[in-house]
């Protein structure tokens, strides 16, 4: 009977161990950041084992700890080319969502450009190296288009932008940011163009919502940390972006891996006109246990123009439909309320 049970036992584990090994391996780049944790969290309950790229493992693998079925390890994307190449001869699939999104900068090329294009050719080279030839690259709706710097002609209440647009209006003097989101993007085209790579690119609007990981970092989370704790109570500087749930934005991700027939596109993931920042407040004011006396009721600066963006292709071919301000705000707000928030 003894040995009965320690045979059963044995037979449990090893199946256990059976269903670990089975988990298709991905590779997320920047799986420390606000959008990448949220991938990662997403791929481990869709079953899927995930590797992931931090900068520093000292840093960050304490904050990583719920994601379920991720294994870290540690490389820079502008130093690492090696590393990465080693890394990914175990997954299947690389989605690379590092890239930074300064609000403070002071050299556009080495803040903005050379890690944006750099980072993304690192990232495709070391793919090739390991043959690993199924991509995901996070890029912007910045890469489609400037709404301060629209081409000449274009009427933003009747234009729709889609997958078609390229943003050819912005450089190192005119939004920088953006600039770089597209040279990095077109540069990754070209690439898998000439390697051989199936190459997916997500377009997403400026990315709301609730976090998965307690540390606070990036614009999105700055903002509603300032917001919740009355800094921004004299007014929220005035702004117009397409806007995005960070759960859509990773579902998009996800669905990309999920669906061959769905490869090698480009897809846009916003609301379909852009939001005023002073709406973020509004929905914010709606939430319960914030306080709304802390809240702004006005934009400072000049707004600029809110176009339109068409998300049809996500919802045709991804299956991901964008959900309601109020729903990522409310579910952002009380996730981080909710939560001790430890500062980067």
């Amino acid at each position: 009977l003894k040995f009965f049970v320690l045979f059963a036992m044995w037979g449990v584990v090893a199946l256990l161990a059976a269903g670990a090994q089975e988990r298709e391996v991905v590779c997320v780049t920047g799986v420390s950041g606000y959008l990448g944790s949220v991938i990662a969290q997403q791929l481990g309950e869709a079953g899927y084992a995930v590797h992931g790229s931090v900068r520093s493992m000292r840093s960050w693998a304490p904050h990583l700890t719920r994601i379920p079925h991720l294994e870290l390890f540690q490389a820079d994307l502008l130093e690492s080319e090696d590393q990465f190449a080693k890394e990914f001869q175990h997954c299947s699939a690389v989605m690379h969502t590092a890239s930074p999104f300064w609000k403070n900068w002071t050299d556009p090329v080495k803040d903005f450009v050379e890690p944006a294009v750099n980072g993304s050719l690192t990232v495709l080279r070391a793919a090739k190296r390991a043959g690993v030839t199924n991509v995901i690259l996070t890029s912007s709706t910045a890469a489609v288009c400037d709404p301060g710097h629209l081409r000449e002609g274009l009427d933003p209440a009747t234009h729709v932008f889609s997958e078609q647009d390229l943003n050819m209006e912005s450089d190192l003097t005119k939004g920088p940011y953006r600039y770089s989101k597209r040279l990095a993007e077109q540069a990754a085209w070209d690439f898998a163009k000439e390697n051989g790579l199936t190459l997916t690119v997500i377009n997403p609007g400026f990315i709301l919502g609730p976090p998965v990981l307690s540390r606070i970092q990036g614009v999105s989370l700055g903002l509603m940390q300032q917001l919740l704790a009355g800094e921004l109570k004299e007014g929220i500087q005035a702004g117009c972006s397409g806007t995005v749930d960070v759960r859509d934005v990773a579902a998009a991700h996800v669905r990309a891996l999920q669906r061959p027939e769905a490869r090698g596109k480009r897809y846009i993931l916003s609301s379909s006109v852009g939001i005023p920042t002073i709406e973020y407040v509004e929905a914010l004011a709606k939430v319960p246990g914030v306080d709304a006396s802390l809240l702004p009721t006005q934009m400072i600066g000049k707004l600029e123009v809110c176009v339109k963006y068409s998300a049809g292709a996500a919802e045709s071919n991804l299956g991901v439909t964008i959900r309601p301000l109020q729903e990522t705000i409310r579910d952002m707000a009380l996730r981080m309320m909710e939560t001790p928030r430890a500062e980067l």
